[in-house]
This record gives structure tokens, sequence and C-alpha cells, in this order.
């Protein structure tokens, strides 16, 4: 049953009815940034595992960081074991014999599925 407000109470009405939605879609929203960051770190681990089978510090070493601040929430998906040979893995480099290393990418398609993930998942959550 709708509550009837006064006129000069409307604007207090409004913003707390506003106040109450934003804290809704921000836990909503943090809680899809957490599940999205664990997945993220999963499918690293297991795409890593398996463009690159013989590395045994590169593949355990996915770790997700979660910032939240007043406007927004963030994940960060890192390598922690071997910060540096992410992107050289991803990207390919010069080798020290002169050869070119081309690279694997493991990381982009994993990084494009999570985009589309966490977009679908926030706007079902709206």
């Amino acid at each position: 049953m709708a509550r009837k407000t006064p006129v000069d109470k409307l604007n207090d009405a409004i913003a707390k009815i506003l106040t109450e939605y934003e804290g809704d879609i921000r836990g909503n929203i943090d809680r899809v940034a957490r599940q999205i960051g664990q997945k993220g770190v999963t499918a690293l681990k297991q795409s890593t595992k398996q463009a690159f089978p013989t590395s045994k510090n590169y593949q355990p070493g996915w770790r997700a960081e979660y910032k939240t601040e007043r406007l927004s929430t963030s994940v960060t998906i890192y390598n922690a074991s071997r910060p540096g040979l992410a992107h050289l893995l991803e990207n390919g480099h010069l080798m020290r014999n002169g050869q070119r290393w081309t690279g694997r990418p493991h990381i982009k398609p994993v990084e494009d599925e999570l985009v589309e993930t966490f977009t679908r998942e926030v706007l079902s959550k709206l």
C-alpha cells in the first residue's frame, strides 16, 4: 500500500529511497565482482596449465585483489609468483639467442569471457 508524503517532505523521501537503492546495487556489484574474481583465478590457472604444462611456478601464482571505494569496485587478477612473466608469455618477446618468442594468448580469452559474464550478471541484478 502506498504511503502518502506531504509535498514539503518529498525531497527527503526520494533521497531516502535512492540511498537504499544505491546500497542494494553496491552490495550486488561487490558480490558479483568477488565471484567473477574467483572464477577468473580458477580459469587462468586452468588456461595456464593447458598453455604451459611444464611450468611449475607460473600456474599456481594467480591471485585476485579487490578494491572498493566510494564510487567504484575493482578486481585485479595478477600472478604473484612470476609477475613480469605473464606479459612476456602472452605477448611474446625477444630471447637471449636473438630469436623471437611469439607468445601464447592465455590471458586475453579469459579476460574477454570475464568481462562479458560480469556485465551480464550486473545487468541481471539491476
